[in-house]
Formats: C-alpha cells, sequence, structure tokens
C-alpha cells in the first residue's frame, strides 16, 4: 500500500501492550503520550504523513524518535534524566550579518537570503518540539538577530504568548552600549530612535545574551563565549553566572564519514 510504512517499525507485544497503557494515561505529562501514539501509530503501519499531520510533528521528528526507541526501548518516550547536564534551549538561527567578524565560524550565515519562515511558522516549530522534549528556553544567534530586530521581537511576543514560562536568550556581535546607543543596522532602516526603543523594548524581554564582535586571537573558556572580549549579560534574575556551564563540544560522525561540530572549540576547528 502505498504510503505504508515497512515493517521494520513493528512493535513486541510486551511494548506494544506498556505504550497502549501510556497513551490512555490521562494523567501524563502530554508530551509523553504524545511520542507512546507516536509510535503506536508507527507500528500499525499509518501512513507518515497522516502521523505527522495528526500530532504536528515533522517526518524527522518521528524518525528522531523511532531511531531513541531503537536505542532505549519503550524509555524513549520519557525524558532523559540531566542530572548534572545543562537544559535544553531551541535554537532559533538568523540568516544574514554584515559584521563579518575575521575567522568567522559561521561565514555561511552572512549572506541575506535563505529560506524564508514567517514568525507563525517558527513558532509553530518551536510548539512542535516542545511536543517531544522539555525545553527550558529559546536562545537566538545568526547571522546577526539584531539586524532583523523587527521580526526577533515578533518572534519573542509569539512565543511567549504560546509558552509564557520559557526564558530568551540572545548571541549577538554588537556591544550593549552601541545597541543603547541604536548604533546598529536593521532591514527596515529604522532611525536612531526607533533602534534605540526597539532594544530597550527586546531587552526587556531577555533573560541573558552574549554580547561583542568575535575576535579569533582572543579565545576563552568562559561559558557561551567565543573570544574574550565577549561579555555574557544578565538581564533577568532567573539566571546565574554558575548556571552556565563550561565550554563543550560535540563531534557527530555520521555513516558516511560527515563530521558535524557542535560548541566552541578554544583552540580551533579541528583539521
Amino acid at each position: 500500500m502505498r504510503g505504508r510504512l515497512p515493517n521494520k517499525y513493528n512493535l513486541p507485544a510486551e511494548d506494544r501492550s506498556y505504550l497502549s497503557e501510556l497513551a490512555d494515561n490521562g494523567q501524563l505529562i502530554q508530551r509523553i503520550a504524545i511520542r507512546a501514539r507516536v509510535l503506536l501509530a508507527l507500528d500499525r503501519g499509518e501512513r507518515v504523513v497522516e502521523i505527522m499531520r495528526w500530532f504536528g510533528l515533522s517526518r524527522t521528528k518521528i524518525w528522531e524518535l523511532w531511531q531513541r526507541y531503537q536505542q532505549r526501548g519503550v524509555d524513549a518516550v520519557f525524558d532523559e534524566e540531566r542530572s548534572g547536564r545543562p537544559p535544553v534551549f531551541f535554537l532559533v538561527y538568523f540568516q544574514g550579518c554584515s559584521l563579518h567578524c575575521p575567522g568567522c565560524w559561521n561565514p555561511s550565515s552572512q549572506k541575506f537570503h535563505g529560506i524564508e519562515l514567517t514568525v507563525p511558522e517558527v513558532a509553530q516549530r518551536f510548539e512542535e518540539a516542545t511536543r517531544l522534549e522539555s525545553l527550558e528556553g529559546v536562545t537566538f544567534s545568526g547571522g546577526e538577530p539584531m539586524q532583523q530586530a523587527e521580526a526577533l521581537l515578533e518572534v519573542i511576543r509569539e512565543i511567549r504568548r504560546v509558552a509564557p514560562g520559557v526564558s530568551f536568550g540572545m548571541f549577538t556581535g554588537y556591544t550593549e552600549t552601541e545597541l543603547a546607543a541604536g548604533r546598529y543596522v536593521t532591514r527596515l532602516s529604522a532611525n536612531a530612535e526607533q533602534k534605540r526603543e526597539l532594544w530597550r523594548t527586546i531587552q526587556g524581554l531577555l533573560d541573558f545574551a552574549v554580547m561583542g564582535r568575535y575576535d579569533q586571537m582572543l579565545p576563552v573558556k568562559e561559558p557561551l563565549r567565543t573570544s574574550r572580549n565577549q561579555r555574557l549579560v544578565l538581564f533577568s534574575k532567573r539566571y546565574q553566572d554558575c548556571d552556565f556551564g563550561p565550554q563543550l563540544v560535540e563531534i557527530s560522525i555520521e555513516g558516511g564519514g560527515r563530521s558535524i561540530l557542535t560548541g566552541f572549540p578554544v583552540l580551533g576547528v579541528p583539521t
């Protein structure tokens, strides 16, 4: 039957029974019940496009859940233990940056063109992620978020509307002094006073920000920063400096040999 899933998605009878109990348990956190229902739908051979429509999930999220099930069994539906590990944040990248820091670790993000997403689409992806993962907050990076400050403010407000309890953080190449003075570029070419007011509004919604240009000659081991000149600024009482752990780097090697490096390599990118 076209669109049906192969037999490799079949669940053992014991797992099927246990997941059915979880799916029908009205006392469970919603994301756990949803994970159980997705696995059961895969087991029934439902079409992926139908599962995506029923639960508001992407094909990638469904595939990732199945991979977790293969590794962890029925425990895949539960949130992983995070004792001693940092909380999970939803990351929003803004494409485009005119600062052009020498040695920029992500030069592909400097051009102001790419896949356009509307504010509701970004919020929808955030909601989708919360169905499968417990999220502490949202961080904005790029590119340069403040060069799309109007859209940034809309995204913050929309996510705050659907998830009032999440925190917000930002990585920006601008200093706090530059932003407060309105000395930054925006796509809509606002005047200096409009930009000052825009920053004040955004600042009032942020919990923290890492601020300042990247300087490849000033490596640093401090949390979240990529060079010594940058500052971690706390705008609310939600976090303290000690809440941000030491620099970590994760290297993932895919089946075809492609390597993906995530994090802040203090001594540069390995070759």
